[in-house]
């Protein structure tokens, strides 16, 4: 009778472990933004890379000199124009956004934090677009700007072209498939056992 419930024990902790497993594959990583915005701009993401593309009124957070925020970081973004009416003018590039964005076609989902007027997806990453996220903030109906805050969930979070990824000895499937064969062993040996 104690052996069956330490083999029961191990069998439990085996269940256990490959659930921590296959949650931590299932769960999507997340990407924070905040942001001081006054008109109409666009964030766009592509691998562990960020830039603004403004079109109306101040750009983010210029007047005021408040950086944009990523996962924590603070970002103070150069301008190719004049950044209180360049009309499609582009920041410089903020490198360092983890997760960064997969080159595979994927569904990013948007949770807004907080937000004055509107904020959307405008382009989901997909190989038309070279894996390129798009998030679109519009403040032009109210006056003076606001700070947007927002939550991406990126479901892939493997190897993009931008950061290489280490050699494991052992891929996230075959982690996955070694699990279940254990679990399925030590059924059957508890099966036996009863039997027996």
């Amino acid at each position: 009778m104690i052996a069956y419930r330490m083999r029961r024990a191990t069998l439990h902790a085996l269940f256990a472990a490959l659930s921590t497993v296959l949650c931590a594959y299932a769960q999507a990583a997340t990407i924070r933004v905040e942001a001081y915005i006054d008109g109409r701009s666009q964030l766009v993401l592509k691998g562990n890379t960020a830039q603004w593309q403004h079109f109306d009124y101040g750009a983010p957070g210029y007047d005021d000199d408040l950086p944009t925020r990523i996962n924590g970081s603070s970002w103070y973004p150069q301008w190719s124009g004049d950044p209180r009416d360049c009309n499609g003018c582009y920041s410089g590039i903020f490198s360092g956004v983890s997760p960064a964005i997969s080159a595979v076609t994927q569904t990013v989902m948007l949770n807004t934090i907080q937000a004055r007027e509107d904020l959307a997806i405008v382009q989901q990453p997909s190989a038309g677009n070279d894996y390129t996220l798009i998030l679109g903030f519009d403040d032009n109906s109210a006056g003076g700007a606001a700070w947007y805050v927002l939550e991406l969930e990126v479901p892939f979070v493997e190897a993009t072209s931008v950061s290489p990824r280490p050699v494991p000895s052992l891929s996230e499937w075959g982690m996955i498939l070694l699990m279940t064969a254990t679990a399925i062993a030590g059924m059957s040996a508890m099966r036996r056992q009863r039997t027996a």
